[in-house]
């Protein structure tokens, strides 16, 4: 497999031709006459441009190591759909295994995978060192498999039943065994691929769909309720797009009405569901298409730009021109938020979003997956510098990079995309 950007052979025999015409150069500018001076001349700047042109990619994007303290793997897939583990370190394969689906960051050294047979949905926990399975969980449940996640010492598992009917099912972390699910029927066909029955878990609750864009909010351990919101909607309203994010001990939810003037942002305490605060979003075009949280800050994408809010109290802070659609990610790390929009990873001051740089993926591709870890990024993304002797350009890669100046320590096509990283213990 190839390290993109590859550095092919034909890079280093065009610096030594270049070099060579290079001297060719100087040894006839000593021995000609004026007349041939110039043209001399004329050549050898356009050797020295050539071989800038040339050893500036090689400069600029060769792989190398990426400086961690400790090892750790990323566990992805790569373009053939098979697991496969990456060396944080230089993006090197670790391990690969048959091709299952990857769902879930997991936690610690293991990951989960999902499948399906006749037999239903099935659920495999696995050891990112080594790739060997620990447990393996068979659900009866005759679905589409529409989310996996795990948290609070769980593994929920999301399977639509249907057009409408939804599963969720708690599994426990250690052994896979089945400790409660949530059943209900969405009307008006609400249970999609689009709108999973779960949307997140943390903290010991669960955050699940319920009817007309409300929510539910259960204890991890039983599933029984800690409580329930439900927005108020004007007649002959409908809602639009709903998001959820949590943010500290708070639980942040937008709502977007359909119709002109109908974006409004709440928050409540996880706990207890006690409101804090409502914000409505006035305008006369307003159209919410993404919410994310990182520290003390939410980060709204609508219509066409970045508004950033204290979560504390609803102000807004700052506004930025970046581009984001439905689902983006956000991390904030000694005062940088680093921010994937307009095909590009983005990083900025996060006291009044001043773009400190930016990092451009292949045109018509864009960051995906973040993860910062022992001061180092990782990401998903289109390949980095398409090159005319870059065999890899354009296939999806994943990248290492310096948080602090936005340059490329190693990117790989060895996996397309990666859930996580794990480290070695």
């Amino acid at each position: 497999m190839k390290i993109i950007p590859s550095i092919n052979l034909i890079f280093y025999l065009f610096i030594f031709l270049a070099l060579l015409l290079l001297i060719v150069t100087l040894v006839v500018l000593l021995r000609s006459k004026h007349a041939r001076k110039v043209k001399a001349l004329f050549f050898g700047g356009a050797c020295c441009l050539q071989l800038v042109t040339i050893a500036s990619p090689i400069y600029l994007y060769s792989n190398k190591p990426a400086p961690l303290a400790s090892p750790c793997l990323l566990i992805g897939v790569d373009q053939h759909y098979q697991i496969v583990a990456l060396n944080a370190r230089d993006g090197s394969v670790r391990w690969t295994h048959q091709a299952q689906t990857l769902s879930t960051n997991g936690s610690g050294n293991v990951f989960y995978t999902s499948d399906i047979n006749n037999r239903g949905s099935i659920i495999t926990a696995w050891t990112a060192s080594s790739g060997t399975q620990i447990w393996q969980t068979s659900l009866q449940a005759n679905g589409m498999l529409e989310y996996l996640m795990g948290a609070n010492g769980f593994v929920y598992v999301d399977v639509a039943m249907g057009w409408s009917d939804e599963v969720v099912y708690a599994l426990r972390a250690t052994d896979g065994k089945l400790t409660w699910k949530h059943t209900i029927h969405l009307r008006s066909g609400l249970g999609d691929a689009r709108n999973p029955l779960l949307i997140t878990a943390g903290n010991g609750l669960v955050f699940v769909r319920a009817q007309e864009s409300s929510f539910s909010v259960l204890h991890a351990n039983d599933g029984s309720l800690a409580w329930h919101f439900s927005p108020n909607i004007p007649q002959g309203r409908f809602v639009y797009n709903s998001q959820l994010v949590l943010v500290g001990q708070n639980v942040y939810y937008l709502q977007d009405l359909a119709g002109d003037q109908g974006v409004s942002l709440f928050a409540f305490s996880q706990g207890n569901g006690k409101p804090l605060w409502q914000r409505p979003l006035q305008g006369s075009s307003n159209y919410a298409s993404g919410l994310a949280g990182a520290g003390t800050h939410l980060y709204l994408s609508i219509n066409g730009q970045i508004i950033v809010l204290n979560a504390l109290n609803g102000t807004q802070l700052w506004h930025s021109p970046l581009y984001m659609g439905r689902t983006f990610m956000v991390i904030e790390a000694r005062g940088i938020a680093y921010i994937p929009g307009n095909g590009a990873l983005n990083a900025l001051d996060e006291r009044n979003g001043k773009i400190l740089w930016s990092l451009d993926a292949d045109p018509d591709g864009n960051f995906t997956e973040l993860v910062l870890s022992q001061n180092v990024l990782f990401a998903s993304a289109r390949a980095i510098a398409p090159h005319i002797f870059n065999p890899g350009s354009g296939q999806d890669a994943v990248v290492a990079i310096d948080p602090a100046h936005g340059s490329v320590y190693w990117s790989t096509t060895n996996a397309a995309r990666f859930i996580g990283i794990f480290n070695l213990f």
